[in-house]
């Protein structure tokens, strides 16, 4: 499997648009966290101060990302 976090980190870097708080405005506008393990959902754990929000699949620390990601079919 891809290393999900490093192609996180290109997209987020071949972004030409408008950046929030230093990510893609349109990732936060139609908002999916992706965890180390390929899951992509809509929907997750959130985590008090201190600790990781977490994917509800696997509960491993999910990211914002992009809906699509190169190479990578969701689970």
């Amino acid at each position: 499997m891809p290393d999900i976090m490093k192609l996180i980190e290109d997209a987020k870097g071949a972004y030409a648009g408008k950046l929030f708080l230093e990510l893609p405005e349109e990732w936060m506008d139609d908002a999916h966290y992706w965890c180390k393990n390929g899951h992509r959902s809509t929907t997750i754990l959130r985590c008090s101060e201190g600790f990781r929000d977490r994917c509800l699949a696997c509960r491993e620390p999910v990211r914002l990302g992009p809906k699509e990601l190169p190479g990578v079919v969701p689970k």
